[in-house]
């Protein structure tokens, strides 16, 4: 590593930047002794890093070979960002599905505690489960929908629904 010109100039320049910062602390002791150590300490890790990772070449070639590396790295890394937020959102769209068709089936055990539904607690509110709400909306004073809205969910003693339903 010691032939290495990059880490030798890094090594140099992080050497150089901890001595200012230094010499400002003892000029104008405007750090505490242990700001000023790790602010160097963190200067000359810092120029290694950038000079290790990003390896400086001496020609023209060199340089452009390393930055076309970088931008094809930038460019996967914004198309994984992109794939990721496409899931993201089937994700969230999925589970707000979920939660409706769990929430539909709590409701036909309610209804069926009721005696209003003898069906099945599938989480399908289809033509029965509707009627069997509307029965229960009438039974109860609530205007008969068959939907379940927000007088029909304090009847079934229900939360209102979260952000993610659609």
């Amino acid at each position: 590593m010691a032939n290495n010109p990059a880490f030798i100039v890094a090594l140099v320049l992080g050497a150089l930047m901890l001595g200012c910062v230094c010499y400002v602390y003892v000029r104008h002791q405007a750090f505490g002794l242990g700001g000023a150590c790790l602010s160097g300490f963190a200067v000359v890790l810092l120029g290694m890093s950038v000079w290790k990772t990003v390896d400086v070449a001496f020609d023209e070639k060199g340089v452009r070979a390393k930055l076309e590396q970088i931008e094809s790295v930038a460019k996967r890394a914004e198309s994984t960002a992109s794939q990721a937020q496409v899931e993201t959102r089937r994700t969230s769209q999925a589970i707000g599905k979920l939660e409706r068709t769990v929430e539909l089936a709590l409701v036909q055990e309610k209804l069926k505690a009721a005696g209003v539904y003898s069906g099945p607690s599938d989480g399908y509110f289809g033509p029965a489960s509707k009627a069997a709400l509307a029965r229960l909306q009438q039974q109860k004073g609530v205007p008969a929908t068959g939907e379940l809205d927000d007088a029909t969910r304090r009847v079934l003693n229900l939360p209102k629904p979260s952000s993610t339903t659609p």
